[in-house]
């Protein structure tokens, strides 16, 4: 057992005496993530307290002792943790602080830029140049392995950060000239892709990179001389022919009249001038470098020059002749050595809501308290304020996240951006785990809100938050978007393409969680949407589970039909599927099911969906059932409770398509409520594939409402 003698806590610092494994040890606890030994000792003592680097404690003989510690590397994590740069940079520089843990634990804390003065080995180097964004650093030690999955992790980085010189340089390590092409194509650099269409052709024989600069660059004769070579005699003619160039156009006659087999007629083509199409030009063509992209100064920069981290040396004093030798080659010269290099290396390895219309159906037939809100965490930054130094002014409240500020709706979090926000209140509204399908949503309305505008021409566009009149912010999730693709799922429900439906349905019933509703009876219609689409879900999913079923399995197919059957569905809908329900069971000599059936079809006499002649008919039919009054087959489906069951809901199990055991005792998912069994509780619901089964959340929360908050900070304002 472990025996706590004595605890201290000084500043975030916890001081622990223990008798176990470690009891001749007196600790630090920063967090769970920092911690170590400060000092080890002979005996158990009593810790008093710390000042300083002096410890006081009094030993079992009740005598008070002081003695002077080494706090290092307490305050070197305090540093790191805190943020103090400054302080860091000194003791790093000093020496203080030494091994691969130190420059570790600066990674783990989110660092990266200030491990990487001190890592020496080249991969970790480069790992952490990459983390920081140093791409400079991060190629010099990529040139130095020569690895080429390096280069290929480094230019995905640039191209993220817009460094489009060592995105070209990495292509050219990689010998990717499909990708350097296509980057010289995006940045208008049209004079170095005739340099790669000329090495294509001499060096690299490559015929379909050089046709395809060719027509990038809308070089006519170029894309002629490769149809030429690769035999396209006739392709070549045409398009010679056609953009006018006589010389070509006769020898190519002439090429292809010697063969054996010609066209007369493609001869005979008049000739014709008309105009390469060419791709649209960038509008800054300077060249690669002069495109890349501005990025904030760094923390690390920040602070750069401060006391002796200035003189401090790392991996970033790097040789510069090296690589001004290599960024100073021209591209062929590049190009020419990394073909001949991978030759050379090659060669050595070798040598080692609307009336559904029925009558279109292609369906397969047979005939209120108020509590206390949880104040938010404001987070609070040390300020480093050198003796005279400048404070800037906080930033201002932005006007928007000023409008959203402790509202319970997600969509008008989801519309500011404010995708943390928006992903916690839907955990704790519909226990939202899956947040995938939300994706396309999001990009919707962030693309909604949000607008690039040049101010000045040729400048670097501004972005700027849209808003409506009042400053809310814009959601483009509205509610006749919701019907009209409820509508369409409907609409490939009655044409019996039921994977597009459940598609529509489930696009439908991922959306309504960022719509926000302006009154009561929005949220009431698309509360009522999300159940309609639930329905459907399952029932076309029966549908789909129906046509995988062998025709030998006649039992499972009259079972799945008859779960369609109590499907709460439109009228038309809901009669086709007793109707085919009704005949796949009558053939099967279910007659007391069918006959079931066959009533619940009768209660649609005064909806207008079956005829009076019709109606008659199932009548008769009902009556001839009813004289029969046997079930040859067993199905899970207790057709006495046709008339009973308006939905799904807790009868089904969304799960497995089969009736659920003890219907009073299931799991729900919070959001669409359909019914799984207690055992599927934690699992993903299957119906809108986002939510935890079996979770007790607060519900959904779609209306807009003016919160007192906002209505205090009006007041105040005035």
């Amino acid at each position: 057992t472990t025996e706590i003698y004595t605890r201290s806590i000084v500043g975030s610092v916890r001081c622990v005496q223990e008798t176990d494994t470690t009891h001749k040890h007196i600790k630090y606890v920063i967090n769970e993530d920092s911690y170590g030994i400060i000092t080890s000792m002979s005996q158990p003592v009593y810790v008093i307290c710390i000042a300083s680097s002096i410890i006081y404690y009094m030993t079992r003989a009740g005598t008070i002792v002081n003695m002077k510690v080494d706090l290092t590397e307490y305050n070197y994590k305090m540093n790191v943790r805190k943020g103090r740069i400054g302080e860091l940079s000194k003791q790093l520089a000093g020496g203080n602080i030494v091994g691969a843990m130190s420059i570790k634990y600066l990674e783990n804390q989110g660092l990266p830029e200030m491990a990487l003065k001190y890592e020496k080995d080249e991969r970790s180097k480069f790992k952490l140049a990459v983390a920081s964004g140093n791409l400079e650093t991060a190629l010099f030690s990529a040139m130095e392995m020569k690895k080429k999955d390096c280069f290929a992790v480094l230019a995905n980085e640039a191209i993220k950060q817009g460094n489009l010189q060592v995105a070209e340089t990495c292509f050219q390590k990689m010998l990717a000239f499909e990708k350097l092409s296509f980057l010289y194509l995006m940045t208008g650099n049209f004079q170095k892709l005739e340099k790669m269409m000329q090495l294509a052709k001499t060096k690299l024989k490559d015929p379909m990179l050089r046709y395809q600069i060719a027509l990038a660059t809308g070089n006519i004769a170029e894309q002629v001389k490769v149809l030429a070579e690769a035999g396209q005699l006739s392709l070549a003619y045409v398009l010679a022919k056609s953009h006018g160039l006589n010389t070509l156009d006769d020898l190519l006659k002439d090429s292809i009249s010697k063969s054996e087999k010609y066209n007369q007629e493609l001869l005979n083509l008049p000739s014709e001038k008309l105009k390469a199409i060419y791709n649209m030009r960038p509008l800054h063509k300077e060249g690669i470098g002069a495109n890349n992209w501005q990025l904030h100064e760094s923390k690390l920069e920040t602070h750069a020059g401060e006391g002796e981290f200035a003189d401090a040396q790392g991996p970033e004093d790097i040789n510069e002749q090296k690589q001004q030798r290599e960024h100073g080659k021209s591209i062929e010269d590049l190009i020419s050595d990394e073909v001949e290099a991978t030759e050379d290396a090659t060669s050595k390895k070798e040598e080692k809501k609307d009336k559904i219309d029925i009558s279109k159906s292609q369906w397969s037939e047979e005939p209120i308290i108020d509590v206390e809100p949880t104040p938010e965490k404001e987070e609070t930054k040390d300020v480093i304020v050198e003796e005279g130094g400048f404070v800037a002014p906080s930033a201002g409240t932005d006007l928007a996240l000023s409008k959203v500020k402790g509202s319970l709706v997600s969509g008008l979090h989801a519309a500011v951006s404010e995708y943390e926000m928006t992903f916690r209140l839907l955990q704790k509204q519909i226990a939202l785990i899956n947040p995938a399908p939300l994706k396309t949503a999001l990009f919707h309305t962030f693309a909604t809100n949000s607008a690039k505008i040049s101010l000045v021409t040729n400048a670097t566009s501004t972005s700027v938050q849209l808003l409506e009149n009042g400053g809310k912010p814009i959601s483009p999730i509205k509610l006749s978007l919701l019907i009209a693709i409820h509508k369409k799922g409907m609409n490939f429900t009655t044409e019996g393409n039921f994977v597009e439906a459940i598609r529509q349905f489930r696009n439908c019933i991922q959306m309504i969680p960022l719509f926000v509703a302006s009154n009561p009876a929005q949220e009431k219609e698309a509360k009522d949407l999300v159940k309609s689409c639930a329905e459907y879900i399952t029932a076309m999913r029966c549908q789909i589970e129906r046509q995988k079923q062998p025709p030998t399995n006649k039992v499972r197919i009259a079972e799945l039909w008859c779960y369609m059957a109590i499907a709460k569905m439109d009228s038309g809908h809901k009669f086709l599927a007793l109707k085919n329900a009704m005949g796949v069971t009558y053939k099967m000599g279910n007659f007391i099911t069918a006959a079931h059936l066959c009533k619940r079809i009768l209660d649609f006499q005064d909806s207008g969906v079956i005829s009076a002649e019709q109606a008659a008919t199932f009548q008769k039919n009902y009556n001839t059932l009813q004289t029969k009054g046997t079930n040859d087959s067993k199905l899970e489906f207790d057709s006495s409770k046709v008339g009973q069951l308006e939905e799904m809901e807790g009868y089904l199990n969304a799960s497995t398509l089969t009736p659920l055991k003890n219907p009073s005792d299931c799991s729900k998912c919070p959001y669409d409520h359909s019914c799984y069994e207690k055992a599927d509780g934690g699992k993903l619901c299957s119906t809108c594939e986002m939510c935890k089964i079996g979770e007790e959340t607060l519900g959904l929360n779609l209306l807009e409402q003016l919160h007192e908050y906002h209505l205090i900070m009006s007041l105040i304002h005035i």
